[in-house]
């Protein structure tokens, strides 16, 4: 399902595992761009990670996860740089899906 994007977004794509301080610097760079060009800031990220998925699709241990993803979106919502968190799902339609429909839709 398409997410209904505010006209005018800044977005920024990423697990924010932990949300440490190198996610604080891009979040923080997303609201001064952002701010800049009066545009809404929104982080876009995948439930499950990529990485857990493939791992599961491969048999394979999941790989470690610091944050669970409530607490993911309270530490997003708590650093005062984001308007909006869209959580995809990524499963196997999504997996596939070609780059420049991943763009446009």
């Amino acid at each position: 399902q398409q997410p209904d994007w505010p006209d005018g977004t800044a977005v920024t794509i990423g697990n924010f595992d932990g949300v440490h301080c190198g996610h604080r610097h891009i979040l923080m760079r997303l609201r001064q761009e952002a701010g800049q060009r009066g545009l809404s800031s929104v982080v876009m990220m995948f439930e499950p990670q990529p990485q857990e998925f493939f791992a599961q699709q491969a048999g394979k241990t999941l790989p470690f996860r610091l944050t669970p993803l409530r607490d993911k979106l309270d530490l997003l919502a708590a650093s005062g740089c984001v308007d909006a968190v869209y959580v995809v799902r990524f499963n196997q339609q999504f997996a596939a899906m070609q780059p420049m429909d991943f763009v446009t839709h």
